[in-house]
């Protein structure tokens, strides 16, 4: 089969999009983005601490002393094994890996910094087991009805936006193989509160 070109006209996945993600998104509003060092006025009561694994929440000026136990490092899924990889602690669970408590002490961050206005850091994944194949795209609480996922069979691009960050996760992806495109339409794109699926079958 020959190469279609990377500007043949992509097809747009509507995603089936979970309850529990709209009823998230639906009255979010952009963060402003403070440091530990604002005034403990600014932070909202009930602000979720952002540094992975910890579970604390902000319900006070007292909270700013208390010892914040997460993990320092990035997740990482290979082969069936999730971890951490400041830790050698790993799990095929997934609730397990959720579940692992923080290696390092240090202080709560309860703004994430973002590195440019209006770009959002998401982590992607993929893998494929004989004619499957797997695009998982992990970010919380982004906006599904102002998302975009295209696909050709050579390109995938991504549009998510998250409206507490004010800002889009964007990708254009070329194809290694070709694509087709009505499996996906068919088993399609899924939208989670943890990110977006998109599986062909």
């Amino acid at each position: 089969m020959e190469r279609p070109s990377k500007d043949t006209p992509m097809v747009e996945l509507k995603p089936t999009i979970s309850q529990n993600l709209l009823e998230q998104v639906k009255n979010l509003k952009p963060l402003s983005h403070l440091d530990r060092g604002d005034l403990s006025s600014s932070i909202p009561l009930g602000t979720k601490c952002k540094n992975n694994a910890c579970k604390q929440s902000y319900e006070g000026p007292e909270s700013l002393s208390t010892i914040c136990v997460h993990h320092a490092g990035v997740p990482v899924f290979h082969e069936g094994l999730k971890f951490w990889s400041c830790c050698t602690k790993k799990t095929t669970e997934f609730s397990a890996f959720l579940e692992q408590e923080g290696c390092t002490h240090g202080q709560h961050v309860w703004f994430k910094k973002t590195a440019e206005k209006g770009q959002v850091k998401c982590r992607l994944d993929w893998f494929q087991t004989g004619s499957t194949v797997v695009v998982s795209i992990f970010g919380k609480k982004y906006d599904p009805l102002r998302s975009k996922v295209l696909l050709s069979p050579v390109r995938l691009k991504v549009d998510l936006y998250f409206p507490e960050e004010d800002g889009n996760y964007q990708q254009d992806i070329e194809l290694r193989g070709i694509e087709p495109v009505s499996s996906y339409l068919a088993s399609g794109l899924t939208t989670e509160a943890n990110g977006v699926q998109l599986k062909n079958v």
